[in-house]
């Protein structure tokens, strides 16, 4: 076996390494990369190649790898023996992806491609041999090399374009074809800008792209919009490697992300972070209103610390605001048991509610009272005295004209009330109507006397119910407001279309027991139901000669029906309530086996919701009448969801749908 330890590494292969650790810290991200020639493969670094100026080693040093390297791959001759190794030092955020991983692998698979020539040129030195040796020694450079950037290309998940110095596309992977929607030879040898950008980003990109070429400082991360084919724009955060040879650069490597869909999440959490910063303005008004209660307070330390308490737990409460907004009687309680807690003086409470419906006030919770006697008793709005009243008021009399009562329910009160002092209560109000009462009791026989402190928190806490139930309130009309108009859309498709009469709410019904049978969530419930009654609003652009033709459909006609679930797309996602159920929509007609519209989808790329729609969409049409041929039956159309199983639906809710007898 042939020693290779002394064989002399030529200096067209020192210029290649140089270029090739350039390379690398820039894909990598790393400050320092090294090639090392070693003897004793531990310490001895014999030759090396890095990124560091010249001078800053000299050849035949003994130098002890440096303590902060991150990441070492080994180099071998053709024999298997140890030539040396790779060394990456430095790393900004000491990690290391799988994609870091593949690509120092690669760049290991390169420079030991050069090894074996170097052995080669060795073995076939004769002058006879020469010319031949050079020739195949240059053929099986340029191979490695294509294989190499081969591999580049098709790192999974990433966008990679590689452009000759003057911004033409020279290759163009898989992934970026996915995205864009173009092919690589629809885009080869065509400026980047010309094809991808809109004219207000293409100078900036150009600058970009100008300063790499010209090795000029240019950002590492980089981002801007490209349009697809389709002319929709993906935001895309590049990362640009400049491949050098000979000191020159020979192409840039563009490597891409698409984070259209992380901007978005990035764009809501904004939203969500400004809603939170309207909470915490409404939560340093009550600080100030704290504060200006402190001022009345005596000086003792005592007192203050009492205070700081109440604050704290005032800061509780209001995060149950936001924590418990859909559930009243959950807040109402968690308003009165913090009451109790804040104001020292108060032995017992109770909260009351009017339910609007019926017109009558209940209890919702107490503190010290019985609440299970309390629960079933009904109010008339007449047994309340100051009902008008916005301030807070004193009362002797548990707040309520217990004489007033029937017999029966004033034996039922009075045994499930504690024995009194006083109280102390604020009506709970929205547009100057009363819709609560919060009622604070001290104990027979107690010295305690509420304080001026004790008037303003409980004003306070009434203000905060307030606000709770104009939340409710408007909430509630939001929504109602929103079906409405949802069945109004509908039911003009209806008069649009004479076949669809019915199909919608048909549709929706058995796509919300579908969803009931997989026991999802209730709002995916909800949503499956409403996705159903819209989503045909897309037929509302489809020509009427279309919808209602009783002979088939030409290819013309049937691209235009493939259309409405885009058309109702567009329709349905500007609106913020609506844009879950646009997701749907758009995918109805896409099918298990891909074969589907508008992008082809295939099996749990299709949303779970989409998938319910396609079964119950395709079973409506099937058992009703169209104007292109009559009803199936109900065994046929069995027949149909079977046979289908797997290509057009998926296998899953099909199942679901035939055993649980929803048909």
């Amino acid at each position: 076996m042939q020693n290779f330890e002394k064989l002399k590494i030529p200096q067209k292969f020192i210029i290649k390494w140089k270029d090739i650790t350039h390379t690398l810290s820039e894909i990598i991200d790393v400050n320092i990369v090294f090639i090392t020639r070693t003897k004793d493969y531990e310490s001895k670094i014999l030759q090396y190649f890095s990124q560091l100026e010249e001078n800053t080693f000299k050849k035949e040093d003994k130098l002890k790898l440096m303590e902060n390297k991150k990441k070492e791959v080994s180099l071998k001759w053709p024999d298997e023996n140890i030539f040396g190794s790779i060394v990456l030092c430095n790393k900004k955020d000491s990690h290391f992806s799988k994609s870091d991983e593949k690509i120092l692998k690669y760049f290991k698979e390169l420079i030991e491609s050069h090894l074996e020539i170097i052995v080669m040129e060795e073995k076939f030195s004769g002058d006879i041999n020469k010319d031949f040796r050079k020739q195949k020694n240059i053929e099986n450079e340029l191979k490695n090399e294509k294989k190499f950037l081969n591999k580049i290309l098709n790192i999974q998940g990433a966008i990679v374009i590689v452009l000759d110095p003057e911004g033409k596309i020279i290759r163009f992977n898989n992934e970026s074809q996915k995205i864009t929607g173009y092919s690589e030879k629809e885009v080869l040898n065509n400026p980047f800008w010309d094809i991808f950008l809109a004219e207000k980003e293409k100078n900036e990109v150009k600058s970009v792209f100008k300063n790499i070429v010209g090795d000029k400082d240019f950002p590492n991360e980089y981002k801007n919009h490209i349009k697809t084919k389709n002319d929709e724009l993906r935001l895309i955060s590049w990362k640009n490697t400049a491949v050098l040879e000979n000191g020159k650069v020979k192409y840039v490597i563009a490597t891409g992300l698409d984070i259209t869909e992380q901007r978005q999440r990035m764009d809501k959490l904004k939203e969500q972070r400004q809603k939170l910063n309207d909470a915490n303005q409404q939560l340093t008004a009550y600080l100030e209103e704290i504060t200006a209660m402190n001022e009345e307070l005596e000086s003792s330390l005592d007192q203050v610390n009492e205070l700081n308490k109440r604050f704290s737990n005032m800061v509780k409460v209001i995060s149950g605001l936001i924590e418990h907004q859909n559930d009243k009687d959950i807040f109402l309680s968690e308003i009165l048991e913090s009451a109790i807690e804040i104001v020292p003086e108060a032995d017992y409470g109770k909260i009351l509610s009017l339910n609007e419906e019926k017109q009558k006030w209940e209890f919702v919770d107490t503190i010290g009272h019985n609440i299970d006697n309390l629960k079933n008793i009904k109010l008339d709005k007449e047994l309340f005295p100051e009902l008008h009243k916005k301030e807070v008021i004193y009362d002797s009399n548990y707040s309520i004209n217990i004489n007033k009562l029937t017999e029966n329910k004033k034996v039922i009160l009075k045994d499930a009330f504690k024995a009194i002092e006083k109280s102390l209560y604020t009506n709970i109000k929205i547009d100057e109507e009363p819709v609560g009462r919060l009622v604070l009791d001290i104990a027979k026989g107690s010295n305690e006397e509420f304080t001026k402190v004790s008037e303003k928190i409980l004003r306070s806490f009434s203000n905060l119910a307030s606000a709770f139930f104009s939340y409710r309130r408007y909430n509630n009309l939001q929504g109602k407001f929103t079906k409405e108009m949802i069945t109004s859309i509908v039911q003009i498709l209806e008069l649009y279309d004479k076949y669809t009469k019915g199909h919608s709410e048909n549709v929706a019904k058995m796509a919300a027991k579908i969803a009931e049978e997989m026991e999802l969530s209730q709002k995916k419930i909800n949503d499956a139901y409403w996705t159903g009654m819209v989503h045909d609003i897309g037929k509302l652009l489809v020509s009427l000669d279309i919808l209602n033709k009783t002979g088939n459909l030409n290819d013309k006609e049937y691209e235009t029906i493939k259309k409405h679930p885009y058309w109702g797309y567009r329709a349905l996602s500007s609106s913020k309530t609506l844009e879950d159920i646009a997701h749907y929509v758009l995918y109805h007609h896409e099918r298990w086996d891909g074969k589907g519209y508008p992008e082809g989808l295939k099996k749990e790329e299709i949303p779970l919701l989409s998938q319910i729609l396609g079964v119950a969409d395709a079973w409506d049409a099937m058992t009703s009448d169209r104007s292109y041929r009559e009803p199936l039956s109900q065994e046929k159309a069995v027949k149909e969801l079977r046979e289908n199983k797997g290509k057009q639906f998926s296998p899953k809710i099909v199942e679901i749908t035939l055993k649980n007898n929803i048909l």
